[in-house]
């Protein structure tokens, strides 16, 4: 499966800027927890770190944000939540309250 791109930036297929609501990309204080629920409360994990990365990207975190959540068990989208957030994917979205599991 290849991974798909984040919305709304300009090296990405026009496909992308044309189909995706401009909802779907990340608030400039938006933490990842808070974007990648709300996105998995609109579109399914596709088992991929598809919303990690339009936030990564949006917020030109380290690159290294993918091999840290994946050392601490996720390996996708909702595993972020699950796992290392321990959020429910299928909740509704509360206060910003997050940190990682465990003192991860």
């Amino acid at each position: 499966m290849g991974t798909k791109v984040c919305p709304g930036f300009p090296e990405e297929p026009e496909r992308w800027r044309r189909d995706e609501p401009a909802g779907d990309r990340p608030g400039p204080a938006e933490c990842l927890p808070c974007y990648v629920h709300r996105m998995l409360a609109a579109h399914d994990c596709d088992q991929d770190f598809r919303w990690v990365r339009c936030w990564q990207r949006a917020h030109r975190d380290r690159p290294e944000l993918v091999g840290w959540l994946k050392r601490h068990g996720a390996w996708c989208d909702c595993e972020v939540l699950l796992n290392v957030y321990d959020l429910d994917a299928d909740a509704p979205p509360r206060p910003c309250d997050h940190g990682p599991v465990n003192g991860r």
